[in-house]
């Protein structure tokens, strides 16, 4: 009992004599069989800088606004990608995050989609972009950037950041009401602007004077190769300008337009691009109000171009006819085009068959389309003119080199040198059937009706013919032709000049300075002249300078005297009293 006792004691004498520091990893002081490689791992992590991260910053930032610090922003903090999305943060937590990452320099991506930061918000963040030299990608989108959301003009911010950075290549402005006045200070930035390759500006309000002013500021970007302005109001004069963009630009390689109004204008100009462009490979006009007239402009363009490998033109009303023309455009050996979507347009058996053998002969081509119907559209159809009966007669006379009085005469076998209408109509319908051409009971009508009313009957007896009436007949023919040809060729001037004035349109000016933020200038200022100005409402309200849209500060209004509870406008009038 006593042994047992010592030998207790002497075990706990050697564990007082081991070393305070000792730890599993040290082989000396500890020997197991066990791997001890993922601790020894742990402690030789080393201790990053705070000042390359920014963490102290934040923190120290969040106590001065009075915040609560995010767990998400401080663990992101040292990595590559901060994504903070859809957390609604306000602008003092963005205060706090741009405080942070203007010295960091292991963020690449940021994203801050949905956290209505406003223009406060925004004016730190771009701020915090020209300082920050490793950020290369940014998401602002749904933050009500938009002028008129916020008295601060966040576009002018991002104008300006965009103008000093030399780092950025992709930026998410989709979704932030940016109206026609925040479009010249965009444009602005992207004029100035040489690194940005991919620039989102979709969902937004931008209209026929904002996108004048994008389409001049793409034909002096040299950096942009994606670009995307779908789901704004883009149309007419703003859509011809940014098609000539597209026409000169040469780094621009998928471009989505989908969702405005580019309509026939749009259209006309993008067919004179599509002639001209040598490097756009993607080109999205899904539902721009383009018919069949507008489809025709753009398979003249397609025939030239070699570059465009996919082309989106669902949801137009193009027509059956306009597909065809399209297709048949695709089908030509010069053009590359694999991807042909056309979703919701229906199409004829021609168009099916076409597709089918055009898959067969251009490996991995696809079409997508939409019903196949029986009969084409008539809308955009295109009919063959009829060939007008005396028309026919004159071919058949050329053909064996007869002038009207030899004709007749070969008809006139008595010599009478006058012929009933039913004994003329059938010698002619014989004539014509010999030369195969055939002429109906209606068509011969019409070529006696020719010959009647012109000639009169001053020239043989009513009700019937002779060689004179039909030489009348032909001249009236010819002159009707003339007519029509002449008709033709005006109708044909007039609408090249219409086409010359479209494409003529003028391009805005950009200034040759960052603009001043909207409250220092008019509300008009700079923006295309559109043949209104804004005016003071009904009740005295004035619109918020740099808001295409603006809210209203309204005029106090003079306090309403509640007459009662039951009658608070005073509108029931106090009982008569009775006449005695």
């Amino acid at each position: 009992m006593a042994a047992a006792v010592a030998a207790k004691h002497q075990a706990y004498r050697s564990l007082r004599e081991l070393p305070v520091n000792v730890y599993f990893g040290d082989d000396e002081q500890y020997d197991t069989d066990l791997d001890t490689e993922h601790v020894l791992a742990e402690q030789e992590i080393p201790k990053v800088d705070d000042s390359y991260i920014g963490a102290s910053r934040y923190t120290a930032a969040c106590k001065f606004h009075e915040i609560i610090p995010q767990s998400k922003i401080l663990d992101s903090l040292p990595g590559t990608v901060i994504n903070i999305r859809n957390r609604t943060l306000g602008s003092k937590h963005i205060k706090a995050l741009a405080e942070a990452l203007k010295k960091n320099t292991t963020v690449q991506v940021l994203i801050l989609e949905g956290n209505t930061m406003e223009g406060e918000g925004i004016q730190e963040v771009c701020e915090m972009l020209t300082e920050n030299d490793f950020i290369t990608e940014v998401n602002l989108s749904r933050n009500r950037l938009g002028s008129r959301h916020s008295l601060l003009n966040g576009p002018y911010y991002i104008s300006d950041m965009m103008r000093k950075n030399n780092t950025l290549t992709h930026l998410d402005l989709s979704y932030n009401d940016l109206t026609e006045n925040d479009a010249m200070f965009i444009a602005f930035g992207m004029e100035g602007n040489f690194r940005i390759s991919h620039l989102n500006l979709s969902h937004n309000d931008f209209e026929e004077g904002g996108a004048q002013y994008i389409g001049k500021a793409l034909m002096e970007n040299r950096s942009i190769e994606t670009l995307n302005l779908s789901w704004n109001h883009i149309r007419r004069k703003g859509a011809v300008i940014i098609a000539r963009a597209l026409q000169s630009n040469k780094n621009l390689t998928h471009v989505d337009l989908s969702w405005n109004g580019f309509g026939y204008e749009g259209a006309l100009a993008l067919g004179q691009a599509l002639k001209r462009n040598k490097y756009m490979k993607e080109l999205d006009i899904t539902n721009n109000r383009i018919n069949w007239a507008g489809a025709q402009f753009l398979a003249n363009g397609i025939k030239k171009n070699e570059t465009l490998e996919t082309l989106r033109i669902g949801l137009n009303p193009i027509s059956t006819t306009g597909a065809l023309d399209i297709l048949e455009a695709v089908a030509k050996d010069k053009c590359n085009i694999t991807l042909l979507d056309m979703k919701g347009v229906p199409v004829i058996g021609e168009f099916d068959f076409m597709s089918s053998t055009l898959k067969q002969s251009r490996p991995g081509f696809r079409c997508i389309h939409g019903a196949i119907v029986l009969f084409p559209d008539p809308l955009g159809e295109r009919l063959a003119k009829p060939v007008d009966p005396m028309r026919k007669v004159i071919e058949m006379m050329t053909k064996h080199k007869l002038r009207p009085l030899e004709m007749f005469k070969n008809f006139d076998k008595e010599g009478l040198f006058m012929m009933g209408h039913g004994g003329f109509k059938n010698k002619l319908k014989d004539e014509m059937k010999k030369n195969e051409m055939f002429l109906t009971r209606g068509e011969l009508q019409e070529v006696i009706n020719l010959m009647e009313n012109k000639a009169g009957s001053e020239f043989g007896e009513e009700g019937n013919l002779n060689f004179v009436k039909l030489s009348q007949g032909v001249k009236e023919q010819k002159r009707q032709e003339r007519m029509e040809k002449s008709k033709a060729a005006a109708k044909k001037k007039k609408l090249r000049d219409y086409h010359d004035k479209i494409l003529g349109a003028e391009e805005p000016d950009l200034p040759p300075e960052s603009p001043p933020p909207p409250e220092l200038r008019p509300m008009s200022a700079g923006l295309p002249d559109r043949g209104y100005s804004p005016k003071t409402t009904r009740s005295g309200s004035k619109p918020i300078i740099g808001s295409s849209t603006p809210r209203m500060f309204s005029l106090p209004r003079p306090p309403v005297k509640i007459l009662s509870m039951s009658d608070p406008l005073g509108v029931k009038k106090g009982k008569k009293k009775k006449k005695k």
